[in-house]
């Protein structure tokens, strides 16, 4: 058996650069008023895109946090941070460390804002993960979470026109179902969980919760000159080496068997999603590629309650 890559390795590719637009940020510093969050928690930071996104709209003598529990990624987002914030001259400070969401190495009530971005997906147990995120946030600080429906996401790849073929899209959307539940019922979190996540946020703990979806989509059409379409085919090809939705043959099996599927049904399936995809990167390749891009990308925010259950100022 081969030796799996890192998370970080798979997942954190240039895509990320683009997976907002600026003006969409703004309103959501705006509405959120993040020009006033001073202590910040980046849960999961990875390369530390979400991080750098969001670090133009915070106050600006802020203290970002990030953690994450690969060395690679902690390193790398430093290294990235760093030279984000000098080519702006970012006034404010940071610091990375090594940690898992499920046990975060900072005092309770430590930050006035509290993110992480398609973390939840990745988790065994999300109430866990929350109650930790609930811990380390001040009495009227926010929590902000992006999370995707990757279900949805993937079942809108493949409606590619009014002649898209009905057994394709059925067979390929059980496939990623059977995925996406077999690897929650294996304790490695669920990929849609943006889907549902404002289940688990408590109103005896937080107030004012509000959801937004991202609007960004991702259109493909020739040339693909713009720097996030040339990011977004770089994926595709990406993808298509790895397997079918960026996932080894073996993996998918090992998830899909654990969702109720069988291997003959699987390997049917397979066979799909390789096929449909070689057929869309060669349609890429060929500059025919024409596609909305359509996904689901849930955005909650929630503010922190008083720790005697009262509505709080900001921290």
């Amino acid at each position: 058996m081969s030796e799996p890559l890192p998370h970080s390795a798979i997942y954190f590719g240039d895509s990320r650069d683009h997976w907002w637009h600026a003006d969409q940020l703004e309103l959501f510093a705006r509405r959120l008023e993040l020009g006033r969050r001073r202590r910040v928690l980046d849960v999961g930071c990875g390369y530390g895109h979400w991080g750098r996104a969001l670090l133009p709209l915070l106050a600006p003598d802020a203290h970002l946090s990030g953690i994450d529990p690969e060395a690679r990624s902690v390193a790398e987002a430093e290294r990235r941070t760093r030279a984000f914030a000098a080519a702006r001259r970012h006034e404010g400070t940071f610091d990375w460390q090594v940690a898992y969401a499920e046990r975060l190495p900072f005092a309770d009530a430590t930050f006035d804002l509290v993110t992480a971005q398609t973390v939840l997906i990745h988790v065994h147990d999300v109430a866990v993960v929350i109650a930790e995120l609930t811990r380390v946030l001040a009495p009227g600080g926010l929590l902000l979470l992006a999370e995707p429906n990757n279900v949805a996401g993937v079942t809108a790849a493949l409606i590619d026109g009014p002649e898209a073929d009905p057994e394709l899209v059925l067979t390929l959307t059980e496939l990623e179902l059977r995925i996406q539940r077999g690897k929650y019922k294996l304790g490695e979190g669920f990929n849609s969980a943006g889907e549902y996540l404002v289940r688990y946020i408590d109103p005896r703990s937080y107030t004012d919760i509000r959801g937004w979806l991202c609007d960004r989509s991702y259109p493909m059409a020739p040339p693909y000159a713009e720097p996030g379409a040339q990011a977004d085919l770089a994926d595709l090809r990406e993808f298509q080496a790895q397997g079918w939705y960026n996932r080894t043959r073996e993996d998918a099996l090992r998830y899909y068997l654990a969702g109720g599927g069988d291997a003959e049904r699987f390997a049917r399936a397979w066979a799909m999603g390789l096929a449909h995809d070689a057929a869309r990167l060669a349609k890429a390749e060929a500059g025919q590629l024409y596609a909305g891009g359509g996904h689901v990308f849930h955005v909650l925010a929630a503010t922190r309650r008083g720790l005697d259950g009262t509505s709080a100022g900001t921290a």
